[in-house]
C-alpha cells in the first residue's frame, strides 16, 4: 500500500502498475470481490501511510533539491510517454522509444541545470 499510494502521487507513474510488477493486483482484485477487509485494511493503512511519507519526502526534496527534483519529475513524465503512446508495433521498437525518451530526458537536465 505505501509503494501504490507513494506512486500515485509522483508524476508519470501509475499505483496499478506498480502493484502488478510486484504482483499483487490480483489479490486486491480478488480482496474486493471477496470483502476481505482485513486486507483491504492492511493496504488502505498502507496506503495513507504512503501518502504521508512520500508527499512530506517530495517537500523535503523541494525545499533541499528543488532543480534535481524538478529535473527528475520531468524524467519521469517522459519516460512514461511511451506507455500512454498508441500504436507501437512492437516490443523492439518501445526498447528504442524508451533509450530515446531518457536519452531526451538527461539532454533536458543539463539544459535546463546550466
Amino acid at each position: 500500500g505505501v509503494i501504490a499510494a507513494g506512486s500515485m502521487i509522483i508524476p508519470g507513474l501509475s499505483g496499478s502498475l506498480i502493484l502488478l510488477l510486484i504482483g499483487i493486483y490480483p489479490d486486491v482484485i480478488q480482496a474486493i470481490s471477496d470483502l476481505n477487509f482485513v486486507f483491504l485494511t492492511t493496504l488502505g493503512v498502507g496506503a495513507v501511510l504512503g501518502l504521508i511519507i512520500i508527499s512530506k519526502a517530495i517537500k523535503w526534496c523541494l525545499n533541499h533539491y528543488p532543480a534535481f527534483t524538478y529535473y527528475s519529475i520531468i524524467g519521469l513524465i517522459v519516460g512514461s510517454i511511451p506507455s500512454i503512446w498508441p500504436g507501437l508495433p512492437s516490443e523492439i521498437n518501445l526498447i528504442i522509444i524508451n533509450i530515446l525518451c531518457f536519452l531526451v530526458g538527461i539532454g533536458l537536465s543539463i539544459q535546463l541545470g546550466k
